[in-house]
């Protein structure tokens, strides 16, 4: 068993007395309003008339770490904005983006559409169909100022 010194310090830093025991140590602090120190390291603190830990003691805590069964949270996805093109020409809308895709009809020139995506040079309208966009040659995305009521 090792015998510790502990050394009562005064609120200016000053010693008081070298004592045995920390209990004994931590009373006089108290009266003092001082702390104490053993091995060079502050062990205990009165700060106006409290006793109080010193902040160099304690271990930093460290952040949770999620468990295995946690799931982290993901993104949420951006939300689908659509927006208004009007046909130049005559087109043929088409159930996937390819010119050998099925042919599902056809859209006049003047024709206002809703556009939830342009995808590989294709237009995809709200209803899933596709019209060939091809950088704007086939069709004009409008402003919301030239939008139809």
């Amino acid at each position: 068993m090792t015998d510790k010194n502990y050394m009562v310090l005064d609120s200016n830093g000053n010693e008081l007395k070298t004592v045995k025991s920390l209990s004994i140590a931590k009373k006089l602090a108290n009266t003092e309003k001082g702390s104490v120190v053993c091995d060079g390291e502050c062990v205990y603190q009165c700060r106006a008339g409290q006793a109080v830990e010193p902040e160099t003691q304690e271990k930093p805590t460290e952040p949770e770490k999620p468990t295995k069964q946690e799931n982290p949270a993901k993104p949420e996805p951006k939300p689908i904005v659509p927006e208004t093109y009007r046909i130049k020409e005559l087109m043929n809308v088409r159930a996937e983006p390819s010119l050998n895709a099925q042919k599902l009809g056809t859209i006049s020139p003047g024709t206002e559409v809703t556009v939830i995506a342009v995808k590989d040079n294709w237009l995809h309208l709200t209803d899933g169909t596709y019209i060939l966009f091809d950088s704007g040659k086939f069709a004009e995305r409008l402003c919301s100022s030239h939008l139809s009521a």
